[in-house]
């Protein structure tokens, strides 16, 4: 059979014309859609509006321009499209084949011809689709080629599905494209087919590269894969999440401490006595008989040492003060902070004198511990 036609006449070219920029217009007044066919030789012909989801009847081919009939079309947000592309598909008695395709965008510009609306990477390293959060979306690039990265564990196995997940969560098997045979072209074979319709990946990169970019040609379905990644990147930047971490963490305790943590000890020198002047807490105790031994009647209910009851019950010299006697055992004074947040319900407590109280009993049995808040509370603020 010998063809004769113009370049862009997808019957005698059905390669090279799949894809033409004057065929799909708009009329200016009833902004309607419509196309002027370029298929010298076809016999009928039918058109899609939604990317194939749908297809007109078969129409009687004349040459003349036929205005568009909108179709409907449902999706996910992910699954829609920018623009108004057609697809047009021509038969004639005399090739008995409906597979002449061609393509149109409206007001393409200068972006590159498309001829799917999207195209998705799925395999086994994504479930096939499944595991959303992993992207999987192609991009087509300036030269018409769609481009995925990918890094994975090698040998993996892909397939190029144009749709992608429907709204029902399934996986699309409409236009599922995978390589039967291995000769690098995609194969679309129908959903109820027996045949592993997946390209296996059963190299690894090249030397000195992680991963693969998967370059898909939409025009005649040709594939190939082109190691990409550095090795080396790769390395020095696992060696540096090791180390940086254990770094910066160093680097953050000795800053803080050089600016907010201050412990000093007294090395050398002569230990100054600590000393507890009570007539500065209490003025004047010496002339309130009453306040004294309400002291006395606190100190025998917390059952103190008797030493401290005879301290204070000779407080009327003028000035008590407990030293550094190293025949006494050591005192210790608690402070506690506490409060609550109802509306969290959040019960914060600092220091709790009941808590400090049971561990210090615990670990620090011989000491003597003073509540200076019941002496305060007793009565001694409001006297």
């Amino acid at each position: 059979m010998f063809r004769i036609g113009k370049s862009d006449n997808p019957m005698i070219f059905p390669f090279t014309a799949n894809y033409t920029t004057n065929l799909l217009h708009k009329n200016p007044t009833t902004g309607k859609l419509y196309i002027s066919p370029k298929a010298a030789g076809a016999d009928k012909f039918r058109y899609s509006l939604n990317w194939g989801s749908s297809y007109s009847s078969w129409l009687d081919y004349t040459g003349a321009n036929t205005t568009l009939t909108a179709q409907p079309w449902s999706g996910t947000k992910t699954q829609e499209w920018s623009g108004e592309h057609v697809i047009v598909h021509y038969w004639s008695a005399m090739t008995g084949s409906i597979d002449h395709v061609q393509h149109a965008d409206l007001d393409r510009g200068s972006l590159p011809p498309r001829r799917w609306p999207h195209a998705f990477i799925q395999g086994s390293w994504n479930q096939y689709g499944y595991d959303g959060g992993l992207s999987n979306e192609m991009t087509l690039g300036s030269d018409g080629l769609w481009k995925f990265n990918l890094a994975a564990e090698w040998p993996t196995d892909l397939i190029v599905n144009v749709w992608g997940i429907n709204p029902d969560g399934i996986p699309d098997k409409s236009q599922a494209l995978g390589d039967v045979d291995g000769d690098l072209v995609l194969d679309w074979v129908p959903p109820d087919s027996l045949a592993r319709n997946v390209i296996n990946v059963t190299d690894n990169p090249l030397k000195g590269h992680t991963g693969f970019q998967i370059v898909v040609n939409d025009g005649n379905y040709h594939y190939r894969l082109i190691s990409i990644g550095s090795a080396w990147i790769q390395l020095v930047l696992a060696i540096l999440l090791g180390l940086i971490p254990m770094v910066t963490a160093i680097l953050g305790i000795w800053t803080f401490k050089k600016s907010f943590y201050h412990v000093k000890f007294n090395n050398i020198g002569i230990e100054e006595n600590s000393t507890l002047n009570l007539v500065s807490f209490l003025p004047k105790l010496q002339d309130h008989d009453h306040l004294r031994d309400s002291v006395a009647n606190i100190l025998d209910k917390t059952k103190l040492a008797p030493r401290y009851l005879d301290m204070l019950r000779n407080a009327s010299t003028g000035s008590l003060v407990v030293g550094n006697n190293p025949d006494n055992r050591r005192t210790v004074l608690i402070a506690t902070m506490e409060y609550e947040i109802e509306d969290w319900n959040i019960k914060v407590k600092i220091g709790g004198l009941g808590v400090m109280a049971s561990l210090m009993g615990k670990s620090l049995g011989h000491q003597d511990l003073i509540w200076v808040w019941k002496l305060l509370q007793s009565g001694f603020c409001s006297n």
